[in-house]
């Protein structure tokens, strides 16, 4: 069989070998068209966003509450990444956390290590804000930020495209053939890895692609054997140089909450179910723009504490499989349930096990908390019932689980 010479081991190898080396190299150009903005970039897309005709929107769009004027003075002095978050994010958010949050707590915070990059594994819930109260959370400590992923049919706007990249997000490209998709797929993988590998970043990635519309949160094998394209043949030690930490956000009401249990009745009697033109801008818009109460960001413990056991696995399936369940168990220990989870737990299962969890009050508001969400579906509000329910009951379901 005819070999190849590597310059790079300086040794004969197979062919077969060689095609599998060459198949994992990712020339790192292609990193050019999914990576964030840059300092020496943030400038020129920032006049480039004042100048163009849908900043009014932009802010409305980012409930915003600075007229044109003022963040065009704000804006004027941006010229880096860092000062883009301080001085533009932290400002809209800190408007939505004070006109939408009642209260905003986070746990976990000391298993980060700060002398390495992380992989914060998260659980999907709101399409903005999962991973940019992540970034705020960090950044009101001091800490710095992370990458964050986003697909880019999330992408809806000119406009939005251009501030999601400025606050370091990455995209997903999630169209294309089959052929497309894996070599997209590798890309990413490889980009992950090289943001942490070399101590470049930290990274935000949901567990699953797409927000989990029943809040059951597992891990999709697909995520983790992505992750898997730019390892070596050592799974195990390719998993652990990722260095995984658990993230999980939990909302008391979720504003589209109404929306998801229309979407989780239809797939429950469709074999699809397809998106309406704009569905994931009034998403996203509704998101942020609605009211949330309280909510809460917990960091589990790194992987590498408490994954050791799996060494042992040597099937690769096998071993996807088991690293999945253990992100599973930590997202399902740590998160945070309301009174509003243990009201939908007892009101779908006809119970009254967790009463010491909640209130008379507080049932009345989950009862209001649910008729506003369902009222614009008319005739069939009372069947979405059950799959309102189990938006907010799945959680305590998956808590039950890991006891």
């Amino acid at each position: 069989m005819e070999t190849f010479t590597l310059f790079l081991v300086n040794e004969k190898v197979k062919e077969r070998d060689y095609l599998r080396f060459k198949k994992r190299m990712i020339d790192e150009n292609q990193f050019e068209a999914i990576r964030p903005y840059r300092d020496e970039e943030v400038k020129p897309v920032i006049e480039k966003l004042l100048s163009g005709p849908y900043l009014s929107k932009a802010l409305d769009f980012f409930f915003c509450e600075a007229t044109e004027s003022e963040v065009r003075e704000v804006a004027k002095d941006i010229d880096s990444v860092q000062k883009f978050q301080d001085r533009f994010i932290s400002y809209i958010l800190a408007g939505v956390i004070k006109n939408t949050i009642d209260q905003l707590t986070a746990t976990g915070g000391d298993n980060i290590n700060h002398d390495l990059k992380h992989l914060y594994i998260g659980n999907h819930r709101d399409i903005v804000l999962d991973s940019a109260l992540l970034n705020f959370y960090l950044n009101e400590k001091g800490w710095e930020t992370s990458e964050i992923a986003i697909g880019n049919n999330l992408l809806v706007l000119p406009e939005i495209e251009a501030i999601v990249k400025l606050n370091k997000s990455f995209i997903v490209k999630r169209d294309g053939g089959t052929k497309e998709m894996y070599h997209n797929s590798q890309v990413l993988s490889h980009y992950i890895r090289k943001k942490i590998g070399n101590n470049e970043s930290s990274i935000w990635l949901a567990q699953r692609e797409g927000r989990a519309k029943d809040s059951n949160d597992i891990t999709h094998s697909g995520l983790l054997k992505m992750l898997q394209m730019s390892g070596d043949s050592n799974i195990h030690e390719s998993f652990k140089s990722l260095n995984i930490i658990p993230y999980s956000i939990s909302y008391e009401y979720d504003p589209c909450a109404g929306m998801k249990a229309r979407e989780f009745f239809v797939r429950s009697i469709e074999e699809t179910y397809e998106k309406k033109p704009g569905e994931d801008l009034k998403s996203m818009q509704d998101g942020i723009r609605g009211y949330k109460g309280r909510i809460n960001l917990s960091f589990g413990k790194p992987l590498n504490q408490i994954c050791e056991p799996l060494s042992e696995i040597k099937n690769k399936n096998k071993y996807i499989s088991a690293i999945g369940e253990l992100i599973d168990q930590q997202l399902h220990q740590i998160y945070h349930l309301w009174p509003s989870n243990y009201i939908a737990f007892d009101l779908m299962h006809g119970a009254s096990e967790f009463t010491e969890y909640y209130s008379e009050s507080d049932v009345n508001a989950f009862i209001k908390h649910r008729d506003q969400q369902l009222e614009p579906f008319g005739e069939i509000k009372e069947k979405l019932y059950p799959f309102f329910y189990a938006i907010y009951a799945n959680p305590v379901k998956n808590f039950k689980a890991v006891l």
